[in-house]
């Protein structure tokens, strides 16, 4: 078993473990197809996943930079295997409750077994 596979299942064994801590969201992804040069536009996909377990974390101070001083309000945490063939990008969306979330910057952990997405709401 490749290591990568073998971080990926620790990760979401992690969070399920923790799961007390997060919460159930609603993961929306819009994905871009391909070109129709006939009217000069691409097609667009929309992946939802839902009951998709997220921690979320207050930024800790030396996280916060100039780069996303004003562009974010809170992190959040998702194991990868939790997100089946989506890697997160800027302007994809959480949602929690009532209260949606934009991607605005995305990191990962080695092996890419952790999403950290930086977000805002509204």
């Amino acid at each position: 078993m490749a290591l990568d596979t073998v971080l990926n299942k620790l990760v979401q064994k992690a969070m399920k473990k923790v799961e007390s801590l997060g919460e159930k969201v609603t993961y929306t992804s819009v994905v871009t197809g391909e070109y129709n040069a006939a009217t000069d536009s691409h097609t667009t996909d929309t992946i939802i996943l839902t009951n998709v377990t997220a921690i979320f974390e207050k930024l800790l101070q030396n996280e916060i930079d100039s780069e996303i001083r004003n562009l974010v309000d809170i992190k959040i945490l998702i194991a990868a295997l939790d997100l089946p063939g989506i890697v997160p990008v800027v302007e994809d969306s959480v949602t929690s409750g009532s209260k949606t979330y934009k991607v605005k910057k995305v990191d990962s952990v080695p092996g890419n077994s952790l999403w950290i997405l930086y977000a805002r709401r509204g």
